[in-house]
């Protein structure tokens, strides 16, 4: 549940593989605050604080760009926290957390301020130390070394705007701000980090994504390199101009083994 800042509406403009009836937030000069999302509401629940601290990600689909550092989703994230949303100097698409050391305003090395439908996903995993934006399912920018953010309890968690310290739903707080005028779509924030090839897999519209990984042998056996993709259609060819066959296997993973002739892989979507 949500309380709406501003001109809040439903627009039948979604992003490409979107379901079938499916809308998107249309928002103008405005925001939404998820209920009982900060420790000053009655019925509050820790869900997006400290079930988060160890892991999380954010993504969602988004036409149209914030202004001057503004977010597309938001837990503060000035001085404490975190919030997704465009580094004004690009202006590109941003991952801010705050307190994990390293640069806290990480952003994206390519642009997709083009007026189109694009994806952003942020993860952090307090375990490895990594923290990481993807940008249409590709990688945007990652670093490692991160230590634990800071959380705020005190602040909702927002929709295309931030609660930089108003805890109320009196609309005439001012410390709601920061808004957005575009369309959001399909919001998710998990309690853990989630892969590239796993964000492929759940977000509809994204081009398939192709990932591999190489098993050393050992004691006699050979080595294996396994491919997984997140959709699409695997092909295989001998020599990498082709001609380009579907592969006889098209459930990911596939394995092979590293005793086989060269071979060449691609999906196809």
């Amino acid at each position: 549940n949500g309380v709406t800042v501003g001109i809040v509406g439903w627009s039948a403009d979604v992003p490409p593989g979107a379901a079938g009836g499916s809308y998107s937030l249309g928002l103008t000069n405005a925001g939404l605050i998820v209920s009982n999302s900060a420790a000053t509401d009655a019925g509050y629940v820790n869900t997006f604080d400290d079930k988060i601290y160890n892991g999380m990600t954010v993504m969602c689909w988004a036409k149209g760009f914030p202004g001057a550092w503004n977010p597309w989703v938001s837990k503060l994230g000035e001085a404490l926290a975190w919030q997704l949303r465009i580094n004004n100097a690009g202006p590109n698409s941003c991952w801010s957390i705050r307190g994990t050391g390293g640069t806290e305003d990480m952003t994206s090395s390519f642009g997709s301020n083009d007026g189109n439908w694009h994806h952003y996903a942020g993860t952090y995993n307090a375990t490895t130390g990594i923290r990481t934006l993807y940008v249409d399912g590709k990688l945007a920018v990652t670093q490692s070394g991160q230590g634990p953010y800071t959380l705020s309890a005190f602040s909702h968690l927002m929709i295309g705007a931030r609660d930089n310290g108003g805890n109320t739903f009196d609309n005439s707080v001012a410390g709601f701000g920061n808004y957005f005028t575009g369309k959001i779509y399909d919001v998710r924030v998990y309690d853990y980090a989630l892969s590239q090839l796993q964000i492929g897999a759940a977000v509809p519209g994204l081009p398939p994504i192709l990932a591999s990984q190489v098993i050393p042998g050992s004691g006699g056996n050979p080595g294996q390199f396994v491919l997984s993709w997140s959709g699409g259609t695997l092909l295989e060819a001998t020599n990498v101009a082709g001609p380009w066959n579907t592969n006889a296997v098209q459930t990911s993973p596939v394995t092979n083994v590293m005793t086989m002739p060269a071979d060449f892989f691609k999906v196809k979507q």
